[in-house]
This record gives C-alpha cells, structure tokens and sequence, in this order.
C-alpha cells in the first residue's frame, strides 16, 4: 500500500533556495497522474512519527531557553540575549512545521485556508533566514571581543537593538513569498483540493530572488563563520589576553572561552550540516530538474527536509549539553519553578555563568 505523493511538498517553503521554479512550473503543467508520485504508507508513517517526537522535543527544549532568559535565570549577557532570539526562531519554525507536514504527507492538500498559506509561507523562510543571519552576528561579535580584547563589546541595549533589526530585516526580505503564495488547483483534476505555492509571474525574477536567499540563507554565512571561526580558534588556543597576570585566573578564564566558544561552534556546525543535504538536492534539481522524476529523491528531499527541521530541537540540546550555567539553570527552572527568586539564582551563580558572560 501506498500514499499518494503531492507536487506541492516540492513546493513547500522550505525550500530554501527557491531557486528551481522552472521545475515547479513545469512539475504541475505535467502532473497527470497522482499513481505515479507515491511513498510508501510505512516510510510517511516513520516520517510523521519522528516530526512528533521532533516537535515536541524542541518546542519544550527551546521554550525552556526563552523561559530561562527572558525571566533572567541567566545573566542577559550579549551571547545569551542571541541565543534567546535563535531559541524564539526555533519556537516559530516549530509552530510552523506542522502546517507543512499536515499539508504534504496526511492531507495530501492545503487545508487551512487561503489566509494561511502565505503567512505560514512567510513565517517558514523568515526562520530560516534569521537563524543564519543570528549564527552570522553571534560569530562576529565573539571575533571581536577575542581579536581586540581590550576594546568595548556590544551592550545588551545594543544587542537587543540588532535582534530587532534581524528579524525585522528577515521579515522584509520575505515578504515576496508572501505576495506569490496562493492556492492554485492541478489543470489536469477539476474539482481537486488546492496546493499552497508561490505563482511567480516572472521565472527569471524568481530565479534571482531564490539564488541571493540561497546566499543569505546558506553560503554567505558559511564562508564566514568558517573563516572567522578558524581564525577565533587561533586566538583562544595559543594567545594570552593582556593585563592577566596570575596563572589560575588565567588558565580559569580561557577554559571558559573554550566551553563557551566550543558550543557555539556545535551550534553552527549543526546548522551546516542539518541544512546542507536540502541545499544540495535544491542546487542539483535546478541544474538537472529530471532527478525529481525519481521516487528515491522525493524519499530523499523528505529525509533531507527533516534533517533541517531536527536543527530546531538539537540547539536547545546542546545548551544543555555544553554549557554548565544552562544546566543549572534548567535544573532549578525544572525543581523550583518561578517560586525562586531568579535574581538571587542569578548572584548566586555568577562564577558558572562566566562561562557566557565573558564572551
């Protein structure tokens, strides 16, 4: 037995490069006969089981982080107000998928009303691209407090102005997927359910604006995070911040530039890696868009897909994972409640909290 596979999933908004309209056009001028796009029942049940088990896992994981920061169990320094913000943009890719996944793999068609389809639509690629741009800042902004220590860093005024300005930038940049998105209904199925995707009147003008979001979204700041981050590990493992003259200070601060610095990088290096296979599929599809013709790719595009999404859940692991201060901070959160008093959690923990106050 198997479940019928719909064109609109090649599609989604997921597709973060939006790049391959050609295909897509094309895709729903030929699709004459559903038969011929299936998955297998067992494969979309594995599939939606581990979006389940996914979503709820990072939504409690990254409410936790939001929680934990914006209630201030943990000192609202620079890095932690970021990981505040990427912890808020999990939160919404999250409320998000389920559309997607409802959409592509149960229903098979857009069932929730032409109002949601673009917003949806808009909220789905702005979290990608935010994600990549907060990945971007945090980066620079640890390259520069190591690489001129004794220079002012960023304040959290300051901070909380450039997260405004993030999203708000996202946002924008998103709107034309907002101004595409429409329910459209298959030529060839009168009286069909309809897809949500993007009607683009001009494919060249799409084409553009897919190949500057791939840039945005994915290789821009790949370049940079490697480079700076190269160049970062160099200063932190053989450099000696100026003005430290005793030895257990010393050696005390730089392990915890590493800890600090080190899940950062976890960070980044499951972004890249999450979101490198769709980026893939995505490039080679534009040059050769017969390999959709395949049911191994389409199989591969939703593994490729959920690998993206599973990033979403892994961040607020890895804090927990890598950084003494979240532990203890989730720790209490989970004993206590809010019937502590945070501030008091606050002083009370400030040599553990070192770990992302100094960077």
């Amino acid at each position: 037995m198997a479940v019928a596979w719909n064109g609109s999933l090649l599609n989604n908004t997921l597709d973060v490069v939006k790049s391959n309209a050609g295909f897509f056009n094309s895709a729903f001028d030929n699709f004459t006969n559903p038969s011929d796009y299936q998955l297998p029942t067992a494969f979309v049940a594995s599939v939606v089981i581990t979006y389940v088990l996914l979503f709820i896992f990072s939504l409690l994981g990254n409410c936790f982080v939001c929680v934990l920061i914006g209630f201030q169990f943990l000192t609202p320094t620079v890095t932690n107000l970021f990981i505040g913000s990427l912890a808020a943009c999990d939160v919404l890719v999250t409320f998000c998928i389920p559309f997607t996944v409802l959409s592509n793999l149960i229903f098979m068609y857009w069932p929730f009303g032409t109002f949601l389809c673009p917003v949806i639509s808009v909220f789905q690629l702005m979290t990608i691209l935010l994600r990549a741009l907060t990945l971007v800042v945090m980066t620079c902004d640890k390259y520069y407090v190591l690489s001129r220590p004794l220079r002012r860093r960023l304040s959290t005024k300051q901070a909380k102005r450039i997260i405004v300005g993030l999203w708000s930038f996202s946002l924008i940049c998103c709107l034309p997927v907002a101004i595409f998105s429409k329910i459209i209904y298959l030529p060839q199925e009168p009286g069909s359910n309809g897809l949500c995707v993007e009607v683009w009147t001009d494919r060249t003008l799409r084409y553009i604006y897919g190949v500057v979001l791939m840039l945005l979204q994915y290789f821009i700041p790949l370049l940079v995070m490697l480079c700076t981050y190269s160049h970062i590990a160099v200063i932190v493992w053989r450099s000696r911040a100026p003005g430290e003259a005793n030895n257990k200070r010393d050696e005390r601060r730089k392990q915890s530039k590493k800890k600090t610095l080190l899940m950062l990088v976890t960070v980044v290096i499951t972004y890249l890696l999450s979101w490198l296979p769709i980026n893939v599929i995505s490039i080679v599809g534009d040059v050769n868009p017969s390999i959709y013709d395949s049911m191994s790719v389409h199989m591969i595009w939703v593994l490729a897909h959920l690998l993206a999404f599973s990033n979403s859940a892994t961040n607020a692991l890895i804090y927990y994972w890598r950084n003494e201060s979240y532990r203890k901070a989730f720790k209490t959160l989970r004993k206590k409640g809010f019937t502590r008093n945070r501030y008091a959690f606050v002083r009370n923990s400030r040599r553990s909290i070192t770990l992302t106050e100094r960077l």
